[in-house]
């Protein structure tokens, strides 16, 4: 038998293997410490982010990150990696704002994670936060996906799009409650690989015929629709768009294309549907979602 191994290190990059299984010999048995890792076979996902001093939201990113504690005794530390290597602890805004609890609930952490603030500090580079948490005694570490860090560059952002969501309320299967949070809601935001655009638009007509069977217009309506297409994302990072950022109370979104004629940045819009996921064999997702206005005012009315 024949094995064929796909590995994606970038985008548009394919290369195949022809490999023949190995397995041990019968009756003998691999060491227990032979495990296997997922990680032999499929690549690390790297969301790219940028750093920028015109602080505009379009060429500097912010990263977020919550966490909740079950009693005021619990712990939860924040640390920020280079490679391996732990280079800050995050206990201030220095990197970002740090909330060691909220009005709303004491027992919440977060932080939103400046990366061009990291940037001036520590410059770019594979970057990754860990976090460690002792609730009720028990401790467990959690890290965070990879963030490739750098200097804005248009080309290096082509073929890009960044959905930010604001989030306030209440989602009943998360363990936070978003209301009176902060103001203007929660930011959350991420980077995928993909395009955003292809408008389509569709009339309504409120008509009515005047003696001579003309028809008088009343009041017509452009609707418009948008197709976001996202290839390469983890099936982890999908089920958060899907359950979490799209759920926000305002959605905004960048694309990043160069040959991109109309500009769409911090574009408002509303989520209408999800088209089906095609999954690959190495843990991700290719998926499309349409979009509309969120504020829909292309509206031509005659008043009599």
């Amino acid at each position: 038998m024949v094995l064929h191994f796909t590995i994606k290190d970038m985008p548009g990059v394919v290369v195949k293997f022809d490999a023949s299984p190995i397995r041990p010999p019968i009756g003998v048995v691999a060491p227990s410490d032979v495990l296997f890792c997922p990680c032999d076979f499929r690549c690390d996902f790297e969301e790219k982010v940028f750093a920028d001093d015109d602080n505009d939201g379009i060429k500097n990113d912010f990263s977020d990150f919550l966490f909740t504690k079950i009693t005021s005794s619990d712990t939860i530390l924040i640390e920020l990696l280079k490679g391996d290597i732990i280079v800050a602890q995050i206990t201030d805004d220095t990197y970002g704002t740090y909330y060691d609890g909220f009005p709303s609930n004491s027992l919440y952490v977060g932080w939103q994670a400046d990366w061009t603030a990291i940037f001036n500090a520590f410059s770019g580079g594979r970057y990754q936060v860990k976090v460690t948490t002792t609730i009720l005694g028990s401790t467990t570490e959690f890290f965070s996906r990879y963030f490739r860090l750098n200097t804005f560059d248009i080309l290096s952002a082509d073929k890009t799009i960044k959905i930010e969501s604001f989030q306030e309320g209440n989602i009943d299967n998360s363990e936070f409650n978003f209301t009176g949070l902060v103001d203007g809601g929660w930011r959350s935001s991420i980077r995928l690989f993909g395009t955003f655009g292809k408008m389509q638009a569709n009339i309504e007509r409120d008509i009515y015929q005047d003696t001579s069977y003309r028809e008088i217009q009343n009041r017509d309506t452009v609707n418009r629709e948008y197709k976001l297409e996202a290839n390469l994302v983890p099936e982890s990072i999908y089920d958060r768009i899907t359950t979490k950022d799209l759920l926000g109370n305002r959605i905004l979104i960048t694309s990043y294309d160069v040959l991109q004629e109309l500009k769409y940045e911090k574009f408002p819009v509303v989520p209408e549907s999800f088209d089906e996921a095609r999954y690959d064999d190495l843990g991700n997702t290719h998926f499309g979602i349409s979009f509309s206005d969120r504020q829909k005012n292309i509206i031509k009315t005659n008043v009599q």
